[in-house]
């Protein structure tokens, strides 16, 4: 199952806790070999720096979970 647990629709950023309890949550219940988290959507309409930090604050929630 493919998860959308960023925003892509604003350059807000989202806090890493908060994002690594919501995929701990999705792979307590579906296993974490069925979970794969994303945006919400392309991050082409930010701007590079944003999109960037989005997806390392992603990437670090989702490596914290899977540790």
């Amino acid at each position: 199952m493919q998860a959308g647990v960023v925003d892509a629709r604003n350059t807000r950023l989202e806090d890493a806790d908060e994002l690594a309890r919501t995929i701990s949550s999705m792979v307590e219940g579906l296993g974490a070999e069925r979970v794969l988290v994303s945006p919400s959507a392309g991050l082409e309409f930010l701007p590079r720096e944003k999109a960037r930090a989005k997806l390392a604050h992603l990437s670090a929630a989702a490596q914290r979970v899977s540790a």
